[in-house]
């Protein structure tokens, strides 16, 4: 279920005399048979809904991630720092009846309905990513919520669980209570789809004693933000040759929750994060070293900015090619 964006994508490229945009290169399928001739790396593909959020009591807005990326992104100058030939951008999964159905609800007695159709999203989010993980692609993900890394993980692990490195200050292991954005690693641990849980960046006040005690429970590696930035125990090169060390050589998926960077749009807003010149550092680091199978990019909420510019989404769109050349790079 994917509403690609072939026939939508040159409404909106803005084209210019002399200049290359990305969106006119790159591979736009129509259909999956169509992107089963493609013949590159990287296939991106949206997830415009907010319903994970509700239902984990966060403020909505995920839902407009996807559209306020996917013009900035097809924009950029197409050169010869990025291989153009490497991506697709597939389109975004169908949600908008489920999205349409959550703003509907009237959750103030009972939040089980929104829980519920966070399960129906989670089946329409595995059926995507396991077609593209069927041609052997590497998904990058944006918008909606973090619940979406469940289904993900779920479509990579199916048969042996992978690992997964996680840079965000909560640790989204919350307990099993019907699915929403804060316990996506806690089902994909206790349903076998997840093997090793790195969690880098966790902010020590955010996560409660259950949360840390589930953490435990899955023998997961933390670093906090605060051992790192705050009381000095580790300094950030120390944490990369460690997270390094622990998954080279394994089937990584990485996740970015877009919390982690100061400031930035979301649902739960972080005063004191990673700086937007030290998160695409890192991403692009750790892109290179450890090759990760799919990269997840969720929980940009652009109407929550004060401004409400493109600056945030500019960020974003640095990220993701951040993360393709980081993989190119050790090719």
């Amino acid at each position: 279920m994917v509403n690609f964006i072939h026939s939508e994508a040159t409404t909106l490229i803005s084209k210019r005399s002399g200049e290359q945009k990305l969106g006119e290169v790159i591979f736009l399928p129509d259909s999956w048979e169509v992107l089963s001739m493609f013949k590159g790396k990287f296939v991106i593909v949206g997830i415009p809904e907010d319903i994970g959020v509700r239902a984990n009591y966060g403020r909505p807005g995920a839902a407009k991630g996807w559209e306020r990326f996917l013009p900035v992104f097809l924009n950029i100058q197409a050169n010869h720092f990025m291989a153009s030939s490497e991506i697709a951008v597939l389109g975004a999964v169908d949600v908008y009846d489920l999205q349409v159905e959550a703003e509907q609800l009237d959750i103030s007695q009972d939040i089980t309905p929104l829980r519920n159709l966070v399960e129906q999203l989670d089946e329409r989010v595995f059926s995507v990513i396991s077609s593209i993980v069927a041609l052997g692609k590497i998904p990058i993900v944006i918008g909606g919520g973090h619940n979406n890394a469940f289904p993900i993980l779920k479509a990579f692990g199916k048969s042996t669980p992978i690992n997964c490195l996680n840079i965000d200050p909560h640790a989204d292991c919350r307990a099993l209570e019907g699915r929403h954005s804060g316990n996506p690693f806690s089902y994909a641990y206790e349903q076998g789809y997840l093997k090793k849980y790195l969690l880098l960046g966790m902010n020590e006040s955010y996560n409660n004693s259950d949360i840390l005690t589930a953490l435990e429970k899955m023998q997961a590696t933390v670093f906090s933000y605060e051992d790192i930035f705050v009381k000095n125990v580790c300094s950030i090169d120390e944490v990369k040759t460690a997270v390094v060390e622990e998954l080279v050589g394994t089937k990584v998926g990485f996740e970015l929750d877009l919390d982690s960077i100061t400031d930035f749009p979301v649902s739960a807003v972080n005063p004191s994060g990673f700086s937007p010149e030290m998160i695409r550092s890192l991403v692009y680091f750790f892109a290179g070293n450890l090759q990760p199978i799919y990269f997840h990019l969720p929980e940009f909420a652009p109407e929550l900015a004060s401004n409400n510019d493109n600056r945030y989404a500019k960020l974003l769109a640095a990220l993701v090619t951040d993360f393709i050349k980081g993989v190119d790079s050790a090719l």
